[in-house]
């Protein structure tokens, strides 16, 4: 039977997003805010979740997590809550990360290239950019994930100047003061609980016991909080 796979979000400052597939099919999904009240709903609002499925925590083969860059409490809340989950049930985790997930489910055409940009604190920038070739491959890293300023990070786009890029953020206008782009190429992107499971299944065989879970803060001394 095709592997049932929930996933959790909690790394974009208090938006949640929830996922659920089987197999390659995506079941379902809730992508909400829900601010400062999140560890406090999680619980709840995973059964509540499942239930609409006709599924309950024990069902599900695989739990996947983002473990980061984002939100440091985000990154916290979302990984403890899964691991204790996947610990008590006696299941694995698939560890994602926020960028590539992100990048995964702007993709729209094969071969596009995809970006996005998470503050970071500092006056630096979380970011890397990925080749998109299909909801059937995990997209491939061309910049490495990492903690950039505007420039340096616009100074590694160069070799792709011709492949039109496209740029996406999680804050509407926090970055635009020191990231040198034209308002307008940086779109609003929010993290997608369906794709999140999606890109989880494409790594089913990275799944790893709960206490080998690791957050990818990508920290640097005077980044984030």
């Amino acid at each position: 039977m095709s592997p049932i796979i929930f996933s959790l979000d909690c790394t974009s400052m208090g938006w949640t997003a929830l996922g659920l597939t089987q197999g390659e099919e995506r079941k379902g999904e809730f992508n909400g805010e829900l601010g400062k009240s999140q560890a406090t709903l999680l619980p709840c609002l995973v059964k509540s979740f499942l239930e609409l499925y006709g599924l309950t925590v024990k069902e599900v083969d695989f739990f996947a997590v983002t473990v980061g860059p984002g939100s440091f409490t985000g990154i916290k809340v979302g990984m403890a809550f899964v691991q204790f989950l996947a610990w008590s049930l006696g299941k694995k985790v698939i560890p994602l990360s926020s960028l590539e997930a992100r990048a995964f489910a702007a993709g729209k055409i094969p071969g596009m290239h995809v970006c996005h940009v998470l503050r970071a604190g500092g006056e630096k920038i979380y970011s890397a950019m990925y080749k998109w070739e299909g909801a059937s491959v995990p997209p491939s890293e061309v910049v490495p994930e990492g903690v950039y300023t505007g420039a340096e990070l616009a100074g590694a786009m160069l070799p792709f100047a011709g492949k039109e890029p496209c740029f996406f953020r999680d804050s509407p206008r926090s970055l635009s003061s020191f990231f040198p782009l034209e308002e307008h190429l940086l779109n609003r992107t929010y993290t997608s609980g369906a794709s999140n499971s999606a890109l989880a299944y494409l790594y089913r065989d990275k799944a790893i016991n709960p206490a080998d879970l690791e957050p990818r803060y990508l920290k640097e001394p005077d980044t984030g909080k």
